[in-house]
């Protein structure tokens, strides 16, 4: 996993008959080659004297220093032309949060074509979409508008050297005139310290594997109470813990006499009632998904967590993303439209034949158990798909992903045998054992899906689906009564310990099958069920 960006031309060469790799590479190091693509017509090029009018380069990246203009009335430098992201999409690849498509990919490929990227997943981004998990970069800084004003990756990174353009705040001044910027009447901090880097405000850290510190970059402006409000981060805060998100708001506020607020993500509110389940969230998500001033990945990101929140009203917003110029809101529109009844996922016919790989693939497995095999381009993305979970065959999940395929176009055997290679590479994989025990229920196997129910609740003893459907295997089997067993773990009104005392008009033993309600104490009452 590591070598994919570590290495050049690397082809992971894995067999899975034989669980063994047969890894090969052009080059241990991140290579020219890596960047720029085959060079053999480069080093003919050069042998021939170099001559003008192109270098047989097969990604050709340009600084182009002439694409920036004037500063405005902002003090800010203009983009002048039409915005390139070539030079993003050779450097996304290895800078993103994503899963490859494929064994090797070329330089300069659109990622969308390689590789299939996260979206401001709850695990790996807060709400308003600063890094959580290890992420890398791209996905912050397709947030950015940084990114949409025309920055690009080498505008502050030298890609040979390995080093930035310029140090300190130098380097945005690049850009941003440090006599309005790199100044105490914007920063507000004295002068020399870290408080006064424009990176501690605008591209807060975060460390990982207790030694890695990367730098969100969003380049947001710090909105402290805004990100309270969604359980997120912010640079005030992390300086001033002792002040709290309402001091540092109103501060923030009396730097511009109130004349100017700082923007948060239009996104954020969205996202995080989303991630909450709350009542009112589809018709956030949906407002946040037509929103154009939110950037692709977030307006994606609200149409995929619609999928938690199903309702007829919101398939106006999901139809305008599957249509959406943008493959990523596209992308976040399939999975909206998950939970929906195979009427409504036809709306996504079309994307069969998307020029976007990533789009069409995950249109096929939207659209596989639900129409016609012989349907005009699922064929092709479905194979398309297929080819991508194999080119991770060393991965289990990918063995469960084409397992569950084949169980819902009712190839069983074939479905059985993806679900037990999951479990030959890892035993341990949990999600694997409840599929095929799910599998073995629909061919009426109960006495093999229990034992393996049993060894999944032994495996993950925390996952709840396995409890679940645990007992709904014991229901089966007529055992009812070990089906509904008394909760083991700790009762909300357990005994007290010295480290949590509990309030002293509490008192608590656990009731019996069969009995009666008990009085605890004035307006406590538990009662229990002859099911326990």
């Amino acid at each position: 996993m590591c070598a994919d960006c570590h290495s050049t031309g690397l082809r992971k060469g894995y067999d899975l008959a034989a669980d063994s790799y047969h890894t090969t590479a052009s080059d241990l190091d991140v290579a020219c080659e890596a960047c720029h693509g085959p060079g053999a017509a480069h080093v003919a090029w050069a042998k021939a004297g170099a001559k003008p009018g192109g270098n047989g380069l097969t990604v050709a990246l340009h600084a182009r220093p002439d694409r920036w203009g004037e500063t405005d009335s902002r003090g800010i430098r203009r983009h002048l032309g039409a915005v390139d992201e070539t030079e993003q999409q050779v450097c996304a690849p290895c800078h993103a949060r994503r899963r490859t498509l494929s064994d090797g990919a070329d330089a300069g490929s659109p990622l969308l074509d390689t590789h299939m990227p996260s979206l401001l997943d709850e695990t790996l981004y807060h709400a308003d979409g600063q890094i959580q998990d290890e992420v890398f970069e791209v996905g912050s800084f397709l947030q950015s508008r940084m990114q949409r004003a025309g920055v690009t990756c080498s505008d502050c990174h030298e890609p040979h050297g390995l080093a930035l353009r310029a140090e300190g705040n130098a380097l945005c001044a690049q850009c941003h005139l440090p006599e309005r910027f790199d100044a105490p009447a914007h920063h507000r901090h004295a002068e020399g310290t870290e408080a006064a880097q424009c990176v501690t405000c605008h591209m807060p850290t975060r460390t990982y594997m207790g030694v890695h510190v990367r730098r969100d970059h969003g380049f947001r402006l710090p909105a402290p109470r805004q990100a309270a409000a969604v359980g997120a981060p912010d640079p005030c805060t992390r300086c001033h813990a002792d002040k709290g998100a309402e001091w540092a708001g109103k501060a923030v506020a009396a730097w511009t006499g109130g004349k100017r607020k700082p923007q948060p993500p239009g996104f954020a509110a969205a996202l995080a009632a989303g991630r909450r389940g709350s009542p009112q969230a589809a018709q956030a998500l949906a407002a946040a998904a037509g929103d154009g001033v939110n950037p692709a990945i977030a307006r994606a990101t609200a149409l995929s967590l619609l999928a938690r929140t199903p309702d007829p009203k919101t398939l106006t917003a999901l139809q305008a993303g599957l249509d959406d110029p943008d493959p990523l809101v596209r992308l976040g529109a399939l999975r909206g439209l998950e939970p929906y009844p195979p009427g409504e996922r036809r709306r996504a016919l079309g994307l069969l034949r998307d020029p976007v790989k990533a789009v069409r693939i995950e249109a096929a497995r939207l659209l596989a158990a639900t129409i016609h095999p012989g349907t005009e381009g699922l064929k092709p993305a479905l194979d398309e798909w297929v080819a991508a979970e194999r080119a991770n065959a060393e991965r289990p999940e990918s063995h469960l992903n084409l397992g569950t395929l084949w169980a819902e176009l009712g190839r069983l055997p074939e479905a059985e045998d993806a679900f037990r290679t999951a479990l030959r590479l890892d035993p341990r994989f949990a999600p694997a054992m409840l599929n095929l025990a799910d599998l073995y229920r629909v061919q009426h196997r109960d006495g093999e899906a229990h034992s393996l129910l049993r060894q999944a609740v032994a495996t993950a003893p925390d996952d709840a689906d396995a409890h679940f459907a645990l007992g709904l295997c014991l229901v089966r089997l007529g055992q009812r009564a070990e089906a509904v067993p008394p909760w083991p773990g700790r009762w909300p009104c357990a005994p007290a310990t010295p480290a949590s005392p509990a309030p002293t008009n509490w008192s608590c033993r656990r009731l019996e099958r069969g009995e009666q309600a008990v009085k605890l104490s004035p307006g406590v009452i538990l009662t229990t069920s002859d099911e326990g």
